[in-house]
């Protein structure tokens, strides 16, 4: 997965590692000793369905777009509480000493972030919390809007058309003298060549073979691009690839070809 907004993981490294016996991408921070490393390995290999929960939040756009909704309404209730603090420390106070919910508040305070998270996921609680606390912020409403209505993702940007993300992408990692990462996999294995064809982008798909994308990727179901192309009857789009040299035999993890 590869997230278009500027972050601090430029220094993380990709690692495979043999989860429940699949070969995952794992981000490594070089600054983690070489025995936090190991400890953290044996811990996902040891529970895959966290190791595949925490995968899927990491590649997930909606997932992703989530979290920094929730972030920008964090952020922004922050500064509340800092230029008006007792406003809003009785609103939390008075939410904390409501029953229905202490737990979450309890769950806080003891850092188990498993079950805040949890409680977070529930649209119903997070409404009645919003309603208490006066309501989402209009800064907040302005912010989640943009985040809703931005790609979040270059697979979901090549998905959506957003050929510009992608010129500003490549352009950028070409100032920066790194590899561009179009073959990186979100959560359900596919690549931004994969988006494009499905969505029937011809501009961004041709942008993606002129920048060498590696058209033997297959998603979790071994499909290829060219089964998404027959797939979604992009004949257009199947011609092209066939013209690139896809294989019209190759078969995915059910045995079918894009033909079949």
């Amino acid at each position: 997965m590869v997230e278009l907004a500027k972050t601090d993981d430029s220094a993380l490294k990709k690692e495979q590692v043999e989860i429940d016996g699949r070969s995952l991408e794992i981000l490594h921070n070089p600054e983690m000793e070489e025995w936090e490393w190991e400890d953290y390995k044996s811990y996902l290999q040891a529970n895959p369905d966290e190791a595949l929960r925490l995968l899927e939040e990491s590649t997930n756009p909606d997932c992703i777009r989530k979290q920094k909704t929730m972030t920008a309404i964090a952020d922004v209730w922050r500064k509340m509480m800092d230029d008006d603090a007792d406003e809003f420390s009785k609103k939390i106070k008075a939410l904390e000493e409501d029953p229905e919910f202490a737990a979450m508040f309890a769950e806080l305070k003891a850092y188990n972030w498993n079950d805040v998270a949890r409680h977070m996921e529930s649209s119903d609680l997070m409404m009645k919390v919003s309603r208490r606390m006066g309501g989402v912020p209009r800064d907040a409403k302005l912010k989640a809007d943009k985040i809703r209505k931005t790609p979040i993702t270059l697979q979901e940007a090549c998905k959506f058309g957003d050929i510009k993300a992608l010129q500003n992408y490549l352009s950028e990692a070409q100032a920066a003298g790194v590899s561009a990462d179009i073959d990186a996999k979100d959560h359900k294995g596919i690549t931004c060549l994969g988006y494009a064809v499905g969505a029937n982008r011809m501009n961004v798909t041709k942008l993606l073979m002129e920048s060498k994308a590696d058209t033997t990727k297959v998603d979790n179901l071994g499909n290829t691009s060219l089964h998404y192309a027959a797939a979604y009857g992009r004949k257009d789009m199947a011609d092209f690839l066939l013209g690139c040299g896809l294989q019209v035999n190759a078969k995915n993890d059910a045995g079918f070809t894009p033909l079949a």
